[in-house]
């Protein structure tokens, strides 16, 4: 029984940091998108 609920556990660590790193790249792609965004409506680079 305490080696499925080790298993779980390492399943939940590698989940976990899976979906970190999924919201990382999903804030890094929104920032970015702002940026561009905002360089698009800035007209002072004319």
């Amino acid at each position: 029984m305490e080696e499925l609920l080790l298993q779980d556990e390492t399943l939940l660590g590698t989940m976990q940091s899976y979906m970190d790193a999924s919201l990382i790249s999903l804030i890094e792609d929104f920032g970015s998108l702002g940026e561009v965004e905002m360089s698009l409506a800035d007209p002072s680079w004319d």
